[in-house]
C-alpha cells in the first residue's frame, strides 16, 4: 500500500505495532525473615524493551500491600510482618506501560528465627530486634500532628487565618 503526499511517495509499513507487554511468570517465592524472595520469568517484550519490574505481596485477610520495583529477578519483598499471610504477583514496565500482572502466588507464611515483630499501635518498640531497613517508624504520639498544624500555620501566616 502506497501513501502519496506533497513530499513523496511513502510506502506503508505492515508489520505488527504490538508493543505491549507479556505477563511475566512466576516460578518460586521464598520466605525469610520478615520478607519473601520472588523469582520470575520475564514474559514477552514485543520489542519494546522492559526497563522494570514490580512484585507485589498482599496481605491475606488484612489490609497491607508492599511494592518493590527491581530490574531483574528475584526481587526481594521487605517490611512483612511475620506469621502473617502473603500472596504475591508481578508486573513488567515498558515505554507503552505496564504489564498485566501474572497469576497470584499461592500464600505465604513470613517468619524466621531472627525477625523483627512490629509492637501494637501507640507502644514503644522493644529493645532487641531492629526493624528492616526500609521500615517507616509510626508516630506514637498525637503530637506530631500539632507540630505539622504549627508548621502550615507558618507558612500560610496568621493574618491571612485572622482575615478570614
Amino acid at each position: 500500500m502506497f501513501a502519496h503526499s506533497g513530499y513523496g511517495t511513502s510506502r506503508r509499513w505492515s508489520g505488527s505495532t504490538d508493543r505491549t507487554l507479556v505477563a511475566p511468570t512466576i516460578d518460586s517465592i521464598t520466605p525469610g525473615a520478615g520478607q519473601l524472595t520472588v523469582v520470575f520469568t520475564p514474559g514477552t517484550d514485543n520489542g519494546s524493551p522492559t526497563y522494570s519490574y514490580r512484585a507485589s505481596c498482599l496481605g491475606v485477610g488484612v489490609l497491607r500491600r508492599v511494592n518493590v520495583d527491581g530490574a531483574t529477578s528475584p526481587i526481594t519483598v521487605t517490611s512483612l510482618y511475620n506469621d502473617d499471610t502473603y500472596e504475591c504477583f508481578v508486573t513488567a514496565t515498558n515505554i507503552i506501560g505496564m504489564s498485566p500482572a501474572s497469576a497470584t502466588s499461592e500464600p505465604f507464611v513470613v517468619g524466621g528465627p531472627d525477625t523483627f515483630v512490629p509492637p501494637p499501635y501507640g507502644t514503644p518498640p522493644p529493645s532487641t530486634g531492629t526493624p528492616p531497613s526500609s521500615a517507616t517508624p509510626v508516630p506514637t504520639s498525637p503530637l506530631w500532628l500539632l507540630g505539622i498544624m504549627a508548621g502550615l500555620l507558618s507558612l500560610v501566616g496568621f493574618r491571612k487565618l485572622r482575615k478570614a
